[in-house]
C-alpha cells in the first residue's frame, strides 16, 4: 500500500496552497489526468478555504487529482492507520467525508439527523481503524463507528467503482447517527480531539485539554469518565490551534505561547 501524508488549514494563508486560482508570480504545479494514481505514489494531501482536497505527488511534484465534494472549508485531514488509501476529510459544512484515494470516490458522509450542528474543526481515526471521532463547534464531540457491515461493504465496492462512462455512479453512503455523543467534556468550541488507545484528549477555546473515557455501552451510554484536565493558564484564548502528542504518549504539547505538560 502507498503512504500518505496530509495537512489542512481553515486559515486565509494556508489556504491559498489549495486554491485553483493564483497570480501570475505564483508558481504552479503542472496537472495531469484524474487516472487512478500508481500504488507506489507517496500523496501530499492539502485542503482549505475552496473545501477542494487536492493531491500532490511528492516524487514528481504533479497535482494528481482533486476530490470534490464538500460545501465549505476543509479544517482537517486524516489517513485511515490500517488502509492508507481512506481519507477523512472535517469540513465546515458539518459534515465528515470518508474518501477512497484510489478510486477517488466519496464512500460515505458522516452528517444528518444527529450530526454536528456547526462546523467540524477536527476528526482522528482509532488506530485499529474501527471508529473516527469528530469534534465540532457546536461543542460536542461524537464517535462513527467504521467496523458495521455497511460500511465494510461500502469500502469493499469503493475500490471497484462503476466506470466514468457508466450511467449509475458510485454510491455514497450517508450515515446520520453517531454510536456516541456528548456534550459534558467542553462548554465551548472544540478544535481538537486525539483518540490515545481506547481514551480521548479533546482541547476547546475554553482553554482545556481534557483526556477521558467515552462510555460507550450499558445503561450509562453517552457518559463519561474524567481522567485528567489541564489548564492553560495565562495564556490568551488559543483558537483552532492543534496539541501535539509525543510518540509514546507521554507528553502533550499545545499554545498559543508554549504550553508544557507531563505525563
Amino acid at each position: 500500500s502507498s503512504s500518505s501524508s496530509s495537512s489542512s488549514s481553515s486559515s486565509s494563508s494556508s489556504s491559498s496552497s489549495s486554491s485553483s486560482s493564483s497570480s501570475s508570480s505564483t508558481p504552479r504545479l503542472p496537472e495531469t489526468d484524474a487516472s487512478p494514481r500508481p500504488t507506489d505514489a507517496v500523496l501530499l494531501l492539502v485542503a482549505g478555504f475552496r473545501g477542494i482536497i487536492k493531491l500532490i505527488d511528492c516524487r514528481t511534484c504533479t497535482l494528481v487529482g482533486a476530490l470534490v465534494g464538500h460545501g465549505n472549508h476543509v479544517n482537517e485531514l486524516m489517513v485511515h492507520p490500517k488502509d492508507p488509501n481512506l481519507l477523512f476529510s472535517a469540513s465546515r459544512d458539518e459534515s465528515l467525508r470518508m474518501w477512497n484515494l484510489q478510486t477517488r470516490t466519496c464512500v460515505a458522509i458522516f452528517a444528518g439527523d444527529q450530526g454536528h450542528r456547526d462546523q467540524v474543526l477536527s476528526v482522528d481515526v482509532h488506530h485499529l481503524g474501527t471508529s473516527i471521532v469528530s469534534a465540532s463547534m457546536d461543542n460536542t464531540i461524537k464517535i462513527w463507528d467504521l467496523d458495521t457491515v455497511q460500511i465494510k461493504t461500502a469500502i469493499k465496492n469503493s475500490y471497484n467503482p462503476p466506470a466514468a462512462s457508466s450511467v449509475a455512479p458510485f454510491k455514497t453512503i450517508f450515515l446520520q447517527f453517531p454510536s456516541f455523543s456528548t456534550r459534558r467534556v467542553h462548554t465551548d468550541y472544540v478544535d481538537c480531539v486525539r483518540w490515545v488507545g481506547d481514551l480521548l484528549i479533546s482541547k476547546s477555546t475554553d482553554n482545556t485539554i481534557v483526556l477521558w473515557r467515552p462510555i460507550t455501552s450499558g445503561s450509562d451510554l453517552n457518559d463519561i469518565l474524567v481522567l485528567r484536565e489541564y489548564c492553560m493558564r495565562g495564556a490568551e484564548v488559543c483558537w483552532f490551534v492543534r496539541f501535539g502528542l509525543t510518540k509514546h504518549m507521554h507528553q502533550i504539547v499545545c499554545g498559543e505561547w508554549l504550553s508544557f505538560f507531563d505525563e
